[in-house]
């Protein structure tokens, strides 16, 4: 049961890379579907120098149609890497330490939410495969914004629908395009760089953790609470 006084914080977690190590198995599906289209995605120049981590797809079929010349179908792309991420990701069950954390949070009442670059679709097969879609009062997906990561967007939108100002909102990131957004949104940003090849030095955070058990409510709770 929830405390009678509802904490005055909130929660925002990326998916890839945060809630799931999955950035590498993303990149070895998005690679293969490429290759069907005739597109290296080694050789796809990305702009923020992060081989396309936090990125969008709208993002991705630009700089291909820009750099290859190759118009790829979003919907179709998007129906086709859902199938495989429900592949790859079948026999990977959700880390221990982080379902302690957020049966831990949602019993304390604390609000959560998820804000990714990622399509409703592929980020709905994700979560479904976790088992963890209960803890989320909102899913902020690139549909649901126009401008996504870096912008402040995707975190503002979860945050207005969580009901809690942006300067009371934690977010959880692990890429240079996703602690950017939530240092723009105005929230406090922890780096989980666990699964992340990252040095500490390139991500823009106010708290740097490397696996679950360094997060808990209290930690959350005093760091937003710190000024500045």
């Amino acid at each position: 049961m929830s405390d009678q006084s509802s904490p005055d914080f909130a929660v925002i977690f990326d998916v890839d890379g945060v809630l799931v190590d999955s950035e590498k198995l993303m990149g070895e599906v998005v690679s293969d579907l490429l290759a069907r289209r005739g597109v290296d995605f080694n050789k796809l120049i990305d702009p923020s120098g992060q081989n396309h981590v936090g990125g969008s797809a709208d993002q991705m079929i630009r700089l291909i149609k820009n750099q290859f010349g190759v118009v790829i179908d979003k919907q179709e792309f998007t129906k086709e890497r859902a199938v495989e991420v429900r592949k790859v990701l079948s026999d990977k069950p959700p880390e221990s330490n982080l379902i302690r954390l957020l049966e831990d949070l949602k019993e304390r009442g604390v609000k959560m939410a998820v804000a990714t670059s990622g399509e409703a679709l592929t980020t709905a097969t994700k979560l479904d495969l976790l088992g963890v879609e209960q803890f989320f009062e909102a899913i902020i997906t690139s549909q649901d914004v126009t401008n996504h990561k870096p912008h402040p967007d995707p975190y503002l939108a979860a945050a207005e629908k969580l009901g809690v100002p942006n300067i009371d909102c934690v977010a959880i990131e692990d890429s240079v395009l996703g602690t950017r957004a939530g240092r723009a949104a105005g929230m406090k940003v922890i780096a989980f760089l666990k699964h992340s090849q990252l040095s500490p030095d390139e991500v823009e955070a106010d708290l740097i953790v490397h696996d679950w058990d360094d997060v808990n409510y209290q930690t959350l709770e005093k760091l937003v609470k710190q000024s500045g």
